[in-house]
């Protein structure tokens, strides 16, 4: 009878003790993060308006002959960014050399005009693009491209004129301190003129090289 009775309770807990030894301990529940949603950066800024408007002044040397002013060149700029390289530039130019007399009438009696490279005078309003390209720390390399209105005059001869030059140049900024920024640049313009004493239309061309600063809006 005892043994018949340990008998069955052994059959009916060897499951259990089976199913204890199959199945460890019951490990706590770890929590598995689930990512985040991916948040986008923040949009760049809205460029300062402040900073979309710039004021410069170039002093240099214009190199003419012929009909073509040269002389000591004074340039006066005003800027408006257009995109985050791309600037809108209006300006003024002068060209300051000497006005002695140096045309003649040849045996055809056609006016015949040897101005030397630094003769003459020329005043000039223009507009154009400037292009920013990658530099490296403060300084930029830009491009630019222009097309402008000439007055010509060469007062020892009564020669004048109106020329419509366009121009394209390269230069250098460099930022020197907050807003200021010094700037190098080299330019060459051509286009016709139309002069009086019967020349017509002649060519007017001629090389620029200046340096100068730029000053920031507030």
């Amino acid at each position: 009878m005892f043994w018949s009775i340990a008998l069955s309770i052994g059959i009916l807990t060897f499951p259990s003790v089976l199913l204890a030894q199959e199945a460890p301990g019951a490990q706590p529940a770890v929590e598995i993060p689930t990512p985040s949603p991916a948040i986008d950066p923040e949009p760049d800024p809205e460029p300062d308006p402040s900073d979309s408007q710039e004021l410069g002044v170039l002093v240099g040397a214009a190199i003419g002959g012929g009909v073509s002013p040269g002389g000591m060149a004074v340039d006066g700029r005003y800027l408006y960014r257009l995109s985050g390289l791309d600037w809108f530039e209006v300006g003024t130019s002068f060209t300051l050399g000497s006005g002695d007399a140096a045309c003649f009438r040849d045996r055809q009696s056609d006016l015949v005009c040897q101005h030397g490279l630094l003769d003459g005078f020329g005043a000039e309003v223009s507009a154009g693009l400037r292009r920013y390209f990658a530099g490296q720390q403060q300084f930029r390399p830009y491009a630019r491209v222009g097309v402008g209105l000439k007055l010509v005059s060469f007062s020892g001869d009564e020669l004048r004129g109106v020329a419509i030059p366009v121009s394209a140049g390269a230069g250098i900024r460099v930022d020197v301190a907050n807003r200021v920024l010094v700037v190098a640049e080299a330019s060459l313009r051509g286009g016709p003129a139309f002069l009086n004493r019967g020349l017509e239309v002649e060519p007017n061309l001629g090389l620029a090289i200046g340096a100068g600063v730029e000053f920031t809006l507030e």
